[in-house]
């Protein structure tokens, strides 16, 4: 079990790196924004559809341990991606070492967001409906608003936006995350550049 949570904190920890190198091999800028946008799409079909699928096959129980692990995975490229998107936006504007500081203030921060995303209330037949906030803490409320405005025409209809909600929050939640210590990043860049 050790090795497990090992392993996935290495992998959450170093994946943001190697995508990052993967997109950097790509020399011309709009063919590394399309292979960004290529990899987003295989993540969230991985995500939406691996969760529709493991709800259909498997209503009563958990999953196949390969389509849970895919599923996992694909939520670990959302949030990979996300952290990137400052990177693909924008052209190399903040040094080498800056870049790298704030993407692995990224990283780490990835840590806390799976936590609340993955340890959060079960649920159970009957009960309540889950909620966005306690599995995305920035976007979460928001989301919750939103399914309270349209209204739910039963759990399947709920669990079906649930699922395609999820992904996209995750995607805001780290996509934000980045943005803001990219900012920063840039503001304390100026900041020298100007003394």
């Amino acid at each position: 079990m050790v090795y497990r949570i090992l392993l996935a904190l290495a992998a959450i920890l170093l994946s943001p790196f190697l995508l990052y190198r993967l997109f950097g091999m790509v020399v011309q800028f709009r063919s590394r924004q399309n292979l960004y946008v290529a990899v987003l799409l295989l993540a969230f079909l991985g995500t939406i559809g691996g969760s529709l699928l493991a709800d259909m096959q498997y209503p009563q129980g958990p999953a196949d341990m390969g389509l849970t692990f895919a599923i996992l995975g694909s939520y670990g490229l959302i949030s990979v991606t996300a952290l990137l998107l400052p990177y693909i936006l924008w052209k190399e504007q903040l040094s080498q070492k800056i870049r790298l500081t704030v993407l692995s203030i990224g990283s780490v921060l990835q840590i806390p967001f799976f936590f609340a995303f993955f340890v959060n209330p079960e649920i159970r037949d009957g009960g309540p409906l889950p909620l966005f906030a306690d599995r995305l803490p920035l976007p979460g409320m928001l989301f919750d608003a939103i399914a309270a405005l349209v209204g739910t025409a039963g759990e399947t209809g709920y669990g079906i936006w649930f699922t395609i909600a999820l992904s996209i929050g995750l995607f805001i939640q780290m996509a934000l995350t980045s943005l803001f210590f990219y900012l920063i990043g840039a503001i304390l860049m100026g900041e020298k550049s100007q003394e």
